[in-house]
């Protein structure tokens, strides 16, 4: 099979390997037009499905280390296994959720395969934030919920956001003054992390928690409320702030701050409210877990990502083909 390779193969052959395996599934809905959403699902399904026993033949075949080994095995699959693995587990999370809502209507033999499967895999990625948002909105998808609009609680949140935007207009004249009180906060926060991650050898939070400090102290002096502009992460770099790996801010939310400011996330849930209320409850579980996962990652960099979004954002659109299916 071509898509079973060993580290020495090379970069192109892995990066061409991971681009067919996401392509090749998906162009199966090319020769039944107009598709619709089951289509997609199953789609997805079986991407996730092929890339997680990739992940199993190297942990058994390749590694030959301990089957739940996954401390270890975040770092030893990187040469084996194409973007792994924060680029591939936004997709296996969306293959989990539906098949849950697959296996909630009907149980197959099948689908019990393909989720244990992909668990699996999931669960090798080692990824907190992943493990949290997956719970999180499973639990949403699971629990029935009732909601019940509160006006006079909207009211006060709609108050306090003017109130926050307002902040931040006076500060761009006035920057001085509550850029101190700003590092003051920041500074004690970002310590106590540092603190909490000594004798752990663990140092992602903190440094994470370090780059977000720079980004809205950047942002906060310069345009808080349309941004910087699009060179993003790698402006703090140019200007000897801090060093990012990669010019990643590690969250999507930060990114989008920093590009844009203010009027850039605005726009950003607006736009995620109105996908987000058009499908059914699996589909939201879905969005939900990759707007928690952005948390911690530049999710929509990732070309997965905005292909599940691109074909959600055509369904939304046509009423006449998939009305029945969401």
């Amino acid at each position: 099979m071509g898509i079973i390779w060993f580290a020495e193969a090379g970069y192109i052959l892995r990066g061409s390997a991971s681009s067919l395996a996401i392509i090749l599934p998906f162009t199966l809905l090319l020769f039944i037009l107009p598709f619709n959403l089951s289509m997609i699902k199953r789609s997805i399904v079986i991407v996730c499905f092929i890339y997680s026993l990739l992940v199993i033949f190297h942990v058994v075949y390749s590694l030959n280390i301990p089957f739940f080994y996954a401390d270890g095995a975040k770092s030893l699959l990187q040469p084996f296994v194409p973007d792994w693995p924060q680029r591939y587990i936004i997709l296996l999370g969306i293959a989990l959720h539906l098949l849950l809502h697959k296996l909630k209507t009907k149980v197959s033999l099948f689908g019990l395969l393909c989720f244990m499967v992909i668990s699996y895999a999931f669960f090798m990625s080692f990824t907190r934030t992943a493990y949290l948002s997956l719970i999180i909105s499973m639990m949403y998808y699971l629990v029935p919920l009732k909601p019940r609009f509160n006006r006079k609680a909207l009211k006060y949140l709609l108050i306090s956001t003017l109130v926050l935007i307002l902040i931040f207009i006076y500060d761009y004249y006035n920057r001085q003054l509550s850029l101190q009180i700003f590092d003051k906060i920041l500074n004690k926060f970002v310590e106590a992390l540092g603190a909490f991650n000594e004798g752990t050898g663990e140092k992602s939070v903190s440094e994470r928690f370090q780059t977000w400090k720079e980004i809205l102290r950047f942002t906060f002096v310069n345009n808080p409320i349309s941004g910087t502009g699009g060179i993003g992460a790698g402006v703090l770099k140019s200007q000897n702030m801090i060093d990012i790996p990669n010019n990643s801010a590690h969250s999507q939310y930060f990114d989008i701050f920093l590009r844009f400011g203010i009027l850039g996330l605005v726009f950003f849930f607006y736009f995620f409210k109105r996908v987000f209320l058009f499908f059914g409850k699996e589909i939201k579980a879905c969005i939900i877990f990759i707007l928690l996962f952005s948390i911690t990652h530049e999710t929509l960099k990732l070309t997965y990502v905005m292909l599940f979004f691109i074909l959600m954002i055509n369904l939304s659109y046509d009423r006449k083909n998939t009305a029945v299916e969401l």
